[in-house]
């Protein structure tokens, strides 16, 4: 079998032009091995390639064939390990895949050795990660509002957010929260209230300027490589603590150290070193006019993850459009509909949401919203809150579990303190299917967007009603979808009954009806009142209609 793949392989390489075999493909240790060169306009490289079992295939979607050549670290798109970043389409055909692979790396050559081109987009530095204590670490940042200068340094304070496992290896997941700016004032990430009040243990940072970095793109693998980025004032700093002992004292076994600098979109990058507090990376050295030097050791650095999940980047694959996400945000009533918006709106970027609902989640309704089990009985706004912050650490979440009841109790009495109360919204999205809530909201002719938004019997239709006239076309509308009441469903006991339809029932036209919304507020429109429809004759469609 592999006699004939290397057949195969060979031929295919072959073939192509300014492509010849220096060293003829075998297998050495389970893997197919072989020597290449190519030859592009009067320049010649050669490639050691290695290919792996599941060629053509992908494993864990990653390439199974890698080329080679250390002498090209200085290039784009190259690994630490010599490896040159090739990425091309699938094809089952191993004759095609070795084609499309091959040609690939020779756009590569001609594109960033021959031509010397340098992409728009930015690599980050590439590290060889460690453990400690055979345990994964990775601290998570964001955005501050403080301008880092080269040289800042002082103390950081991370808290460790959870605990998980990938291919049987713990991994601890930090969050940077906050860097104190040497002893002066303090810039704080930007996450949200109660990530910045997680119990915090303190680290150690230097904001350097520039990435520390050979060969471009692999960070720098020495201490003593990072000493001509540091200052004095800092190896005092970190002398200063090392003879404190405060960390020994509090049971730390190791520190992080996290070192700053600026990528060419002006952002602020930070990698992580962990430090023995055992073994700190500097000392002191007497210098020829008696005075003390500090410097930082001949030894390897312990490099471990970071992922900068500010905003843009944590919502960089999609999110709502910025007219919604910016908003200020009400929801009454978080049963199926309302739940599922929440969540839905806290998964699309929105920053500010208050919740108002009454009731306790029952373990009857799990089944279509987007509660969980395991939380037992609980206020649907609580229990709702804990889960949309879960899922953000940028949204504040607000809650006002008894907010329309009073509401109702003193709307007689004071409509103008009401309604200034809740014109402090810019959205307010009522899903309780309260006709109370629905006459009131109408009769206050609030000036912020009010969506009101309701389901049919077994989700055939859901009807939005969008301000002013909430009431009467809501009243109107249901008239006409008006069914029998026979085959609604009743639970046991003296409760009123409900419609039936499933999560995805009610899901598909909840997604539908944000789409058409976010897509309304993309091209500047103004909402108006609409109803979807469904219709299974044929197969299934959902109708739009506005009016």
């Amino acid at each position: 079998m592999n006699s004939d793949k290397i057949a195969i392989i060979s031929e295919g390489i072959e073939a192509l032009e300014g492509v010849a075999i220096i060293e003829p493909f075998a297998v050495l240790d389970g893997l197919i091995q072989g020597t290449i060169s190519i030859s592009l306009e009067s320049k010649i490289l050669s490639f050691g390639v290695t290919i792996l079992p599941h060629y053509p295939f992908q494993f864990h979607e990653m390439e199974t064939i890698r080329f080679m050549n250390p002498e090209l670290l200085d290039y784009p798109h190259v690994n630490r390990d010599g490896s040159i970043c090739v990425h091309t389409p699938h094809n089952a055909d191993l004759r095609s895949k070795i084609f499309y692979d091959v040609s690939s790396l020779k756009q590569w050559m001609l594109k960033y050795y021959v031509s010397k081109e340098i992409d728009n987009h930015y690599e980050h530095i590439l590290i060889s990660e460690s453990t400690v204590n055979k345990r994964k670490q990775c601290y998570l940042f964001t955005d501050t509002d403080y301008a880092f200068k080269k040289g800042d340094f002082g103390l950081a304070r991370y808290a460790l957010m959870a605990e998980g496992v990938h291919n049987k290896m713990v991994i601890d997941t930090y969050i940077i929260q906050q860097f104190k700016i040497q002893n002066k004032h303090f810039a704080n990430c930007k996450w949200s209230t109660p990530y910045q009040q997680l119990p915090y243990q303190e680290g150690v940072y230097i904001f350097v300027g520039e990435a520390p970095v050979h060969h471009r793109r692999f960070i720098v693998e020495n201490w003593i490589d990072l000493e001509r980025s540091v200052t004095q004032d800092f190896l005092k700093f970190l002398d200063s603590i090392k003879k404190n002992n405060s960390y020994k004292k509090k049971g730390i076994t190791s520190v992080p150290f996290f070192v700053g600098y600026n990528i060419p979109s002006g952002e602020v990058h930070w990698q992580c070193a962990v430090v023995e507090v055992n073994n700190f990376p500097n000392y002191a050295e007497k210098g020829e006019n008696g005075s003390f030097i500090g410097r930082l050791c001949d030894k390897p650095v312990s490099w471990v993850q970071t992922k900068n999940c500010s905003y843009h980047h944590f919502f960089g694959r999609g999110a709502l459009h910025p007219d919604i996400t910016e908003k200020k945000i009400l929801i009454i009533g978080i049963g199926a509909i309302g739940s599922i918006i929440s969540e839905t709106f806290v998964r699309g970027g929105c920053k500010d949401i208050s919740l108002i609902d009454y009731d306790i989640k029952e373990p009857e309704n799990v089944c279509r919203s987007q509660y969980q089990f395991i939380s037992g009985l609980n206020s649907k706004v609580s229990d709702l809150k804990k889960k949309l912050i879960e899922i953000s650490p940028f949204v504040k979440v607000s809650i006002m579990p008894e907010f329309m009841d009073a509401v109702k109790a003193f709307i007689g009495h004071m409509p103008e303190q009401i309604k200034l109360a809740l014109e402090e919204y810019d959205f307010i999205l009522d899903c309780s299917a309260d006709s109370d809530v629905i006459y009131i909201l109408d009769s206050l002719q609030l000036a912020p967007q009010v969506l009101s938004f309701s389901i049919t019997n077994h989700a055939k239709d859901l009807v939005c009603a969008a301000n002013p006239d909430l009431y009467n076309w809501t009243q109107q509308t249901f008239e006409k979808l008006r069914e029998e009441n026979d085959h609604l469903y009743h639970p046991i006991g003296c409760w009123h009954p409900t419609f039936r339809a499933s999560y995805n029932d009610i899901n598909t036209l909840v997604q539908y009806a944000i789409k058409h919304i976010n897509h309304t507020v993309t091209l500047e429109k103004s909402l108006r009142s609409f109803h979807l429809s469904t219709d299974y004759t044929g197969g299934f469609t959902i109708k739009l209609d506005q009016y």
